[in-house]
């Protein structure tokens, strides 16, 4: 029975590993995410239009709109 309990022990520490590592790579994404926002921000305040950002990213019009509002900048292009 003991043998067992130290083999769920190396078990865990094994997830505890995995799951640290994710929430680290989480913390990366959201920044990096941030980051993302912020450069769609910027390019739409110079003046690309919404549709070739939509294109070149994947996201919806909606949710480039979505980054505009909250970058307080109108993106009705």
């Amino acid at each position: 029975m003991r043998a067992d309990r130290i083999t769920q022990a190396a078990d865990l520490s094994a997830v505890a590993r995995a799951l640290a590592a994710t929430r680290r790579a989480e913390k990366q994404l959201e920044l990096t995410r941030a980051e993302l926002h912020h450069a769609i921000a910027e390019a739409l305040a110079d003046g690309a239009r919404q549709a070739d950002l939509v294109h070149f990213t994947g996201y919806s019009r909606e949710h480039i709109r979505r980054i505009a509002r909250e970058a307080g900048i109108k993106a009705d292009r």
